[in-house]
């Protein structure tokens, strides 16, 4: 008898719902969603979530193959460093005193640095390095794959902290 999950299913972490939270809290809490312009931006980060959580819950549904299930797994080896850039900037969203968007920014550089660590260093961590460069596709399909899973998740966290801090989306001094 074999419990394992379907190989599409292996790819989605249910973690990547989390995301949401924090726009939704900030939504719920009447200190930090007073007036129009904290309203739109707490729209456009949940839309702006919603942009990567739709896609990924939508293709837990249905197999996947070849280029989009080795996107799918490099996503999955993104959530630590996406976690801290994306949810972290998010969580700091909810507090309205001054320093917080410094933490922000803090936890926003962080997230990055560990998301272009773990592009190739998960390779290495798991020793799969080896293997990965013997798939009969080129390595620089796999080098650009790698990059823009990164260049993604660094553009929505990018987009995410510009909504938040930017304009203002919870901080007030």
């Amino acid at each position: 008898m074999n419990l394992a999950l379907p190989l599409y299913r292996n790819s989605f972490h249910p973690a990547w719902l989390l995301l949401i939270l924090p726009p939704l809290v900030g939504f719920c809490i009447p200190e930090l969603s007073e007036g129009l312009e904290v309203r739109v931006v707490l729209i456009l980060r949940i839309l702006l979530a919603l942009t990567l959580v739709a896609p990924l819950v939508y293709l837990r549904t249905r197999p996947v193959s070849g280029r989009l299930s080795r996107l799918l797994k490099e996503l999955r080896q993104q959530v630590p460093g996406s976690f801290l850039s994306i949810l972290g900037v998010g969580v700091f969203g909810w507090n309205v005193q001054s320093h917080m968007p410094a933490l922000a920014v803090v936890a926003f550089g962080f997230g990055c640095l560990l998301m272009g660590a773990t592009a190739f260093g998960v390779e290495f961590d798991q020793r799969t390095i080896g293997s990965l460069l013997t798939q009969p596709i080129s390595r620089s399909t796999i080098y650009r794959e790698k990059l823009v899973v990164v260049a993604f998740l660094s553009l929505l966290a990018w987009l995410n902290l510009v909504l938040d801090v930017g304009f203002g989306g919870g901080h007030r001094p």
